[in-house]
């Protein structure tokens, strides 16, 4: 969303800058945040570059709420969680 804050985006497991991820493997993100405005909630996006190419990242199915701490509502002024765990494809390069 433009309407927050981004504090810090963990990667989990990550060896170093850049990360690398094992193909098979499942990889979890966090993203802390502020929220600057109410939000309300809808779809998340996450994209990843890999080699040199941006390609959106399969995110968890279903309300985004279920992957955020604390839950829904989103109110200005407050810090927040978004977690989800994603399966790193074979596929990828």
């Amino acid at each position: 969303s433009k309407n927050v804050t981004v504090w810090s985006v963990k990667l989990t497991p990550c060896d170093g800058h850049p990360c690398s991820l094992i193909k098979g493997k499942n990889a979890t993100i966090d993203i802390d945040f502020l929220a600057e405005k109410d939000i309300e909630p809808g779809n998340a996006s996450v994209h990843g570059k890999i080699g040199e190419v941006y390609t959106p990242l399969p995110l968890p199915a279903g309300d985004m709420c279920q992957n955020l701490a604390p839950s829904c509502p989103v109110q200005a002024g407050k810090n927040y969680t978004y977690s989800y765990t994603v399966d790193i494809s074979e596929a990828y390069p």
